[in-house]
């Protein structure tokens, strides 16, 4: 009997443990995705193409839906999945394109880390002391 409340203290834990560190988190993908939108999606097609990214449509489905040509939208997932911004699906020749929050703030983060810090050094400093005040 012991050993399932042990369990289920551990899953609790492990549950707050994951909302403080989304929580936390929360900011970083914020601050990553509005530089993502600057640097990479430049203009309104850019933008209506990103927006159509779903995770269900290929890349003719998407120049459909935004009226830009085919080869604008595989231009722009092609230079998004060569940064690693991007996740891709191949369903036979398709290639389905997922946004991926979590690869945009990694790659602003590592940008942040090889540029010698700056806001990053600051945020994982607190987020270290939020968790640790949480054990």
């Amino acid at each position: 009997m012991e050993s399932n409340n042990d369990i289920s203290v551990l899953i609790s834990i492990s549950r707050n443990i994951l909302s403080e560190l989304e929580l936390l988190t929360s900011s970083i993908k914020a601050s990553a995705l509005v530089r993502f939108q600057n640097e990479f999606l430049i203009t309104d097609l850019q933008r209506k193409i990103y927006s159509e990214i779903d995770g269900e449509k290929d890349s003719q489905a998407i120049a459909d839906a935004t009226g830009a040509s085919l080869r604008a939208v595989q231009l722009l997932i092609k230079d998004l999945t060569e940064k690693d911004l991007i996740n891709i699906q191949k369903r036979g020749r398709s290639i389905i394109p997922h946004k991926a929050i979590s690869k945009i703030a990694t790659y602003y983060a590592q940008r942040d880390i090889l540029n010698g810090g700056g806001q990053l050094e600051w945020t994982m400093k607190i987020l270290l002391k939020k968790c640790l005040r949480s054990f």
